[in-house]
């Protein structure tokens, strides 16, 4: 495919996805080739390389960001108790999976969750 670098400002995200399908790009700059755009080494370009490649690295392949379905396991066992609901589930899951200071306004929903370092502003 060739595109014009006005094309490429106007159309970026169609020829982001075009990239995702193994397609390359050579972009003109007035009517000259000036550039390639093509997949990056290793990315993944379907859906079901994106979950091998997941699941090797020990994420969770549904959502991509966290080890285990401690999400779930959170909304599961405080949804009742503590009127958890997935969005909140969801940031103190990330919060756990990668061991950083959970920064709320409002601790009500996290207080009572084991291991969860919590700082109020």
């Amino acid at each position: 495919m060739q595109v014009s670098t006005r094309d490429l400002r106007l159309r970026t995200r169609e020829l982001m996805a075009a990239t995702a399908r193994g397609e390359k790009i050579v972009i003109t700059y007035r009517g000259t080739p000036s550039a390639v755009m093509s997949p990056w080494e290793g990315a993944a370009t379907s859906g079901e390389q994106r979950n091998d490649r997941a699941k090797s690295q020990g994420r969770n392949p549904a959502h991509g960001l966290w080890r285990d379905d401690r999400a779930m396991f959170l909304v599961e066992e405080y949804a009742l108790s503590h009127n958890m609901q997935m969005a909140d589930a969801l940031i103190a899951a990330t919060a756990l999976d990668r061991g950083i200071t959970l920064m709320t306004a409002n601790d009500r929903h996290y207080r009572h969750i084991d291991g969860l370092e919590i700082e109020l502003f």
